[in-house]
């Protein structure tokens, strides 16, 4: 796509481009279900980045006390927990600015990887800026995508954050891209008004459970009953040849 193009669709009006967004989705989507996935930080606070919208960020006083990667056993157990409660996709969440091969928390997560994946759910994680290496070992172990959000445009980028630029974010996308892992981005702290708009314009997957990241999440019942409301199905799919 060319600039002219870019620059077209960036100026439609918001409820055109929805629709044509829409027009997409449907076009590519099958049947009306929703994954439902379950979030949870296996390293909380202390993040060297200074990301402006970031309460995990070490460079601001937000109250969230700093936590080391949790163990083996914790994740499990929240894992077990999740597809308990139906979640077909475990995400995982660090606040890292980057992780590197050979280190030990490196290690340490590619271990978490392969038991999870064991589970038969897909397996997410986000834990920063990483490498052609970093994703290749991440897709072997187990990992069916990677959360990486642009955040922003690169022109605004250097107002909210300065311990990196919208290259490294473009630089990580592509390794995931280039090891097979898809690349998964979105929102919280919605509205259901929010939601349904999400929804209707191609989102297909939902946080699961009664905590994000860091903050409270609407508990499971009622994500469910918006999910009808709106005409929803739940995916209720387990992957068939989880060891």
């Amino acid at each position: 796509m060319k600039f002219p193009e870019l620059s077209a669709l960036y100026h439609r009006p918001l409820f055109d481009l929805m629709s044509q967004s829409r027009a997409v989705h449907v076009q590519h989507w099958r049947g009306e279900e929703v994954q439902r996935c379950s979030l949870l930080s296996i390293k909380t606070g202390g993040c060297s980045k200074d990301c402006a919208y970031c309460a995990q960020s070490a460079h601001y006083s937000t109250g969230l006390a700093r936590e080391e990667l949790l163990s083996l056993e914790e994740v499990m157990t929240a894992a077990h927990r999740a597809r308990s409660q139906g979640a077909t996709r475990f995400c995982m969440g660090a606040a890292w600015r980057s992780v590197r091969d050979g280190s030990e928390k490196f290690e340490r997560v590619l271990e978490i990887v392969r038991e999870v994946s064991r589970l038969g759910m897909e397996v997410c994680v986000t834990l920063g800026e990483i490498g052609s290496m970093e994703a290749h070992k991440l897709k072997a172990a187990g990992v069916t995508a990677y959360n990486h959000n642009l955040d922003t445009s690169p022109e605004f980028y250097p107002e909210i954050v300065s311990t990196h630029t919208f290259q490294n974010r473009l630089d990580t996308i592509a390794a995931v891209q280039e090891s097979g892992m898809s690349v998964c981005c979105g929102g919280i702290r919605l509205s259901r008004e929010g939601q349904a708009l999400c929804f209707f314009a191609g989102a297909n997957s939902i946080f699961y459970g009664d905590k994000l990241l860091t903050a409270k999440n609407p508990t499971a019942d009622v994500d469910v009953a918006l999910l009808r409301e709106l005409g929803l199905d739940v995916e209720s799919r387990i992957i068939p040849n989880a060891k």
